[in-house]
């Protein structure tokens, strides 16, 4: 599997951050979902909300001086949308003021290193959820991609072709257009021939039997799928007011 994770750490205690560093090594190393992984240490809120890039993961100390933990978390929700926030403290009493900033966990720095291995499970289950992705086997390996990146799919013959929304080139996969046409929702997922299957949020603009995606590819809609694809766009809009 090719998943990787973006781990941030801040605790102004130098000793207590190279033990949750070596820590979630330890577990990150032993689990086979993940590939690659980094770790930034931060011993100042200051440090880390200069710092240019967003992590997958906060583990955050909640008594630091000048700004704790929880001002931390308020001032990266405003910079980020949903950061996963993890708490560690020694007084767990103070988890209510977590609510504020809608953190994810918290962990007793006396006790955490018996519960990383379950922690580690759930934040794959909540970065990468298994209903959002979809597995691609290709000749370099199995893939995981997002399905609202799919731009479309096209059949070849036992194989297929895939336009990913943040790849210039298509992935030729091993898996045939009927699978895809099995597994996928079938109200985003909209076929405009027999060979051809649209992912519908994707869908620029039409004219007559021609569709412009949004790398901007022109398809020809094959005639019987014409009034398909009108009814599938508002099959979409029914489907998602769902969510």
């Amino acid at each position: 599997m090719s998943r990787s994770i973006a781990i941030a750490l801040c605790d102004d205690d130098s000793i207590e951050i190279n033990r949750i560093e070596q820590a979630l090594n330890y577990h990150l190393t032993k689990n086979h979902q993940i590939s690659n992984f980094t770790i930034n240490k931060f011993t100042s809120p200051s440090s880390l909300l200069k710092y240019p890039y967003r992590f997958d993961v906060y583990f955050l100390d909640v008594n630091m001086p000048i700004m704790n933990g929880f001002e931390l978390g308020s001032e990266l929700r405003l910079i980020y949308n949903n950061p996963l926030l993890i708490y560690l403290t020694t007084q767990l009493h103070q988890a209510s003021k977590g609510y504020e900033v809608r953190a994810y966990r918290y962990l007793n720095k006396s006790t955490y290193e018996s519960e990383l291995k379950f922690l580690i499970d759930d934040l794959l289950t909540e970065l990468f959820p298994p209903l959002f992705e979809l597995e691609i086997i290709t000749i370099q390996g199995t893939r995981y991609i997002p399905k609202d990146q799919i731009i479309y799919i096209k059949s070849d013959g036992k194989y297929s072709f895939i336009s990913v929304s943040n790849e210039s080139d298509p992935i030729l996969c091993f898996q045939p257009l009927k699978h895809w046409k099995a597994n996928l929702p079938q109200e985003q997922f909209i076929s405009i021939h027999r060979t051809i299957l649209i992912n519908i949020i994707h869908l620029h603009a039409e004219y007559g039997k021609k569709i412009t995606l949004s790398n901007g590819h022109i398809l020809t809609v094959a005639f019987r799928n014409n009034t398909n694809l009108i009814k599938a766009k508002n099959n979409y809009i029914r489907w998602i007011g769902r969510f």
